[in-house]
């Protein structure tokens, strides 16, 4: 698995578990559009640097986690990833169906 990957499985699955998962879709669905935007790109972004953070302490072997290369170059890498899963997880969240919690809230 690479981390290309990994971050794009990531990315789905925190659009779906704020899609469909209870607590949290009722917390995250009880915000305006641009501030959930926000909201879901701050979790990306904190997940994305966990896994390079993992990579730089050289923890990611311990996991099985693929990693980043701790460089300069790795740190670009990381940030073309974290802009494509920030794409791909808004699409996700975009033809996900409407829930009823969805079609409940203020928007």
């Amino acid at each position: 698995m690479t981390v290309q990957t990994l971050e794009g499985i990531v990315g789905t699955v925190l659009a779906l578990i704020f899609a469909y998962v209870p607590v949290v879709s009722d917390w995250y669905y009880s915000f305006d559009d641009n501030k959930k935007k926000v909201i879901m790109l701050g979790f990306i972004l904190v997940v994305s640097g966990f896994l390079f953070g993992l990579s730089c302490l050289g923890w990611n072997n311990i996991f099985g986690i693929p990693a980043f290369e701790c460089s300069q170059g790795g740190l670009v890498e990381f940030l073309k990833i974290f802009m494509t899963i920030a794409i791909g997880n808004q699409i996700t969240a975009s033809i996900t169906p409407q829930t009823a919690v969805r079609a409940a809230s203020p928007e």
